[in-house]
C-alpha cells in the first residue's frame, strides 16, 4: 500500500508540475474539452 500511495503522490506532483508549465490557452482548451465530455456523458446517461 505504501508503495502505491508514494507512486500516486509522485504522479500527482508530476501532473501538477506539468499543469503549471502549460500555457493558459492550452489549459483553457483542456478544461473546455473536459466540460464538453462531461456534458456528453451526462446526456448519454439521461437518454438511457
Amino acid at each position: 500500500m505504501v508503495t502505491i500511495s508514494a507512486w500516486g503522490a509522485f504522479v500527482l506532483s508530476m501532473k501538477f508540475i506539468l499543469w503549471t508549465q502549460v500555457d493558459e490557452k492550452t489549459r483553457r482548451r483542456f478544461l473546455y474539452n473536459a466540460e464538453s465530455r462531461k456534458k456528453v456523458l451526462s446526456n448519454k446517461v439521461l437518454k438511457n
